[in-house]
């Protein structure tokens, strides 16, 4: 991947329609996207990171002169809901919450005043650790209004002045009352769930819950706190030298409220005097599972959560079981098969929003070599989205098991098992099932889909499938199903016609499309094609070699960034998905300036991709999502 993208780049100019408040000159008619550049293949990082133990991050100033315009027109309302949906989008996806470009570092101040044993901890680094400041600089630069990185400080902070002076009906201000004291780490965590009775409140007074907030100016933060009223009516006290404002009912369940030299805390009135024992050590950064969990995210991250499985499992059965005696109706053998814990991240790249999922590996889950896909190479050019996974038929045998293996099921087991063994048992109905891929494609427009399967043995599963032919011949003509077979390619389409879908429907229901409903199959050239009608299966076995998904260069790229070689992957294409729908939004009300006002804020997304790997005892989950210069 080529981080050096640069925004103004004459081969590629990026129309600045500008952003609010400052005037912007007219709409830059936009066309279509260039295509996604070479991306830099994803490896599994050498080296691993502990929490705290990250190099610091290198200072660099950033210009923020104002914009000069000319006398120009006013953009409309529209664009500028559009430039806000843009910005929210790259906090939702990206996690950073809020655009505060305050002094970064790569270390984090909140998981330390975090309780160790918190069950689930969420972390946003508003204050862009490492190269997250940069990226987030280019990576904006392909929207209207952004193309200047050196005005991207100037920008956001006029964007946040408007949106929390509308929130608090002109009453405050982020650029003189938030951002001198705030100090860009924001985290939450939950120690213990409430606790749950007939007939009674929940037990509040169990519930631990803690929001910790960095900030540089103890009485600047104190003195915005004071100037909210929903914050006005508390009652002070003193602890260990801090001052705790406490809301609420009864001692054990009040909410409390303090400012620290560090730290701004709020939550349960437990919680927040834990966190001042604390004062920054042997919080949840201390945590060994925390510390292992984190190691696995490759990179500087925006956001950060971490679940601690077997804590969250034990809280909820505790909170359930006081629920009337109730339980979580998991049975002890299920959870021992779950990871002991999850963690997430979310980062910022030049061209690209970047999200992370690690988990330990269970012990005696099912091994699957990561591999290159082999449906991707069967799969038209037009594909939409592909989700693809190995060794199906060894997956579904695991989970069988595991669910055999509870005792509420083995009843309900006896009379499967009866079945299967009618049709050949598991193993031969679900073997020689090995990698699997649910499918969307448009042909000329025409959106269809269905699943393809690459069966380990191709025998074996043309008996399966003659089997389940079979099976529905013996269906009464009076239902209205009909089967016919054509030969096609190298083999036969046989398609099963349902019937009139009114008819399927029960004839009260009004359904989105008429005629008949039709699922049709093969088997040949060493794949399992099912789809929706016989023209689906058609372009899946009319594909060549040189024309597939396989063979352009915007899939290869995509999924080289979150693996080539994996255990599974995800692929949206979402430029053609938009090219889908725009015929479609031109007849609303919203198209009539659809061209101006939002096309030029979605035409930079262009892919979303994802991948899970395995290595050294965890699995890792990539996802990105792709932007592009619009020309």
């Amino acid at each position: 991947m080529n981080d050096e993208l640069d925004p103004t780049n004459a081969a590629n100019p990026t129309p600045d329609v500008g952003s609010p408040p400052a005037d912007v000159g007219p709409a830059i008619p936009p066309t279509e996207p260039t295509p996604a550049r070479a991306a830099q293949p994803f490896e599994t990082p050498a080296a691993t990171f502990s929490a705290g133990s990250l190099e610091p991050a290198v200072a660099t100033g950033i210009p923020t002169s104002p914009v000069e315009v000319g006398q120009v027109a006013r953009p409309s309302r529209a664009r500028w809901a559009i430039a806000g949906l843009i910005a929210l989008v790259v906090v939702t996806l990206s996690g950073i919450g809020l655009f505060a470009l305050v002094g970064a570092s790569s270390n984090s101040v909140v998981s330390a005043w975090s309780p160790g044993d918190a069950i689930v901890y969420v972390e946003v680094r508003a204050d862009l650790p490492g190269d997250q400041r940069q990226n987030l600089g280019k990576f904006m630069a392909h929207f209207p209004g952004f193309s200047d990185p050196s005005t991207l400080d100037t920008k956001l902070d006029e964007s946040l002045d408007k949106l929390i002076s509308k929130a608090s009906d002109g009453k405050h201000d982020w650029t003189k009352e938030i951002k001198p004291w705030f100090g860009g780490q924001m985290a939450i965590s939950v120690s213990a769930f409430p606790t749950l009775s007939f007939g009674a409140p929940a037990g509040a007074d169990a519930t631990r819950v803690l929001a910790v907030i960095s900030q540089k100016d103890p009485l600047a933060a104190k003195a915005w706190l004071a100037s909210i009223a929903a914050l006005s009516e508390g009652s002070d006290q003193t602890y260990k030298g801090v001052t705790i404002t406490t809301y609420g009912g009864g001692s054990a369940s009040k909410a409390a409220l303090a400012v620290t030299d560090g730290v701004l805390l709020f939550g349960d009135e437990t919680s927040v005097k834990a966190a001042i024992d604390r004062d920054g050590k042997d919080g949840l950064a201390a945590a060994k599972a925390f510390n292992s969990a984190m190691a696995g995210l490759n990179g500087e991250q925006v956001t950060r959560t971490y679940v601690d499985f077997k804590g969250y499992f034990k809280a909820l059965t505790t909170m359930t079981e006081t629920f009337g005696g109730g339980s979580t109706g998991l049975d002890q053998t299920l959870l021992d098969k779950l990871p002991a814990w999850v963690s997430l991240g979310g980062r910022i790249e030049s061209d690209a929003l970047v999200g992370q999922l690690v988990e330990p590996a269970v012990d005696g889950f099912p091994k699957i070599e990561p591999a290159e896909s082999t449906i991707a190479k069967h799969l038209p050019a037009a594909t939409l989205a592909m989700y693809d996974a190995r060794d199906i038929g060894k997956l579904t045998k695991y989970e069988i098991e595991q669910l055999r293996q509870q005792a509420g099921f083995s009843e309900a087991f006896k009379q499967i098992d009866k079945t299967l063994a009618a049709a050949g048992g598991l193993d031969h109905l679900t073997g020689w099932i090995g990698e699997t891929a649910i499918v969307v494609t448009a042909d000329g427009g025409k959106p269809g889909g269905g699943v393809v399967i690459v069966p380990t043995n191709v025998d074996q599963a043309n008996e399966v499938v003659a089997q389940l032919r079979n099976l529905v011949a013996l269906v009464p003509a009076s239902a209205g199903f009909t089967i016919s077979d054509e030969p096609y390619g190298a083999g036969t389409i046989t398609t099963i016609d349902l019937g009139d879908v009114s008819k399927l429907s029960g004839g009260g229901a009004s359904m989105p499309f008429s005629g008949h409903v039709q699922i049709s199959y093969t088997v040949q050239d060493g794949i399992v094609v099912v789809g929706v009608g016989p023209d689906w299966v058609k372009s899946i076995v009319d594909v060549k070699a040189g024309a597939s998904l396989a063979d352009q260069a915007r899939y290869r790229d995509a999924i080289a960034r979150v693996g080539t070689k994996n255990t599974g992957s995800v692929f949206v294409d979402l430029t053609a998905i938009r090219k889908l729908v725009e015929p479609l939004i031109a007849t609303t009300p919203a198209g009539a300036n659809y061209a101006t006002d939002t096309k030029p804020y979605l035409a930079p997304f262009d892919i979303l991709a994802g991948a899970s790997t395995t290595g050294d005892g965890t699995i890792l989950t990539r996802f990105v999502v792709t932007v592009i210069n619009p020309q």
